[in-house]
């Protein structure tokens, strides 16, 4: 390894050693650390090491290796129709010449997605709350018009929520009657809103983009009280006269 560059270099012939794959611990480390600390970071190198007589292409696109030859992708839900979510990248092993024939299986994407030339595009909506699986898994081939050999890539496509519901109420306006002499602890309606957003795994619950917080708001809001499950009750040292007000508005807001 270059010290300065951090190029990595071959020192002698790999064939027939029995290597599949290398893998080297780089540290690097401040040669200005200020009072004689040590002011070092290291992180492993893995090279995968391929038969020389093997012709199948190599792809270039990140995370691809020739024992695990797959490709994970992260898009979110809501992504553009017709925009690329990647770009597929290869090469000839022996000329170095780039591969620009592709295939994908299954060739619909499962309806969504769909390869054009060299790039896998969105074609249809991807909403997570619909879809019957966050994950999908297609392969994609490379192959090499001069060599009539190719190679496959797994191609694992994770969906991932996003916040793109708003908080819905079941009714439009509420109407209650209630007691001019009621308690503070007594329940007079319950609201209710629901929020579209999928919980469909741990990180869905982590992100919360379900949970509802309610509040008031209008005129006569200081005299109430609203919970997390919609309850709405007298506040703490408030009373009804309903001669002074016979009929009260308040405002509901369900907020995400």
């Amino acid at each position: 390894i270059n010290e300065d560059s951090g190029s990595i270099r071959l020192l002698k012939n790999l064939e027939n050693n029995g290597l599949y794959s290398v893998t080297l611990t780089v540290k690097a480390q401040d040669l200005n650390a200020m009072n004689n600390m040590e002011q070092i970071d290291t992180c492993e190198v893995i090279l995968y090491i391929q038969s020389y007589k093997e012709s199948g292409p190599i792809f270039l696109t990140e995370g691809w290796n020739q024992i695990e030859k797959k490709i994970h992708l992260k898009i979110n839900e809501e992504a553009e129709i017709g925009k690329p979510i990647i770009e597929l990248e290869a090469k000839n092993p022996e000329t170095g010449d780039p591969i620009n024939d592709f295939e994908m299986e299954p060739h619909d994407g499962f309806g969504f997605f769909r390869l054009v030339e060299d790039k896998i595009i969105v074609q249809q909506r991807v909403d997570y709350e619909s879809v019957d699986k966050a994950v999908f898994v297609l392969e994609v081939k490379a192959i090499s018009p001069t060599s009539d050999s190719f190679s496959t890539a797994q191609l694992i496509i994770e969906i991932m929520n996003i916040n793109d519901n708003s908080p819905i109420f079941d009714k439009e306006a509420y109407k209650a009657a209630v007691l001019e002499n009621i308690k503070p602890s007594e329940t007079i309606l319950i609201v209710k809103a629901m929020d579209k957003d999928a919980v469909k795994n741990d990180l869905d619950n982590e992100l919360g983009f379900s949970k509802i917080k309610y509040s008031l708001s209008g005129p006569s809001a200081g005299f109430f009280t609203i919970n997390t499950n919609g309850e709405i009750q007298l506040a703490k040292n408030q009373s009804l006269d309903r001669e002074r007000q016979a009929v009260m508005k308040l405002q509901v807001v369900a907020e995400d």
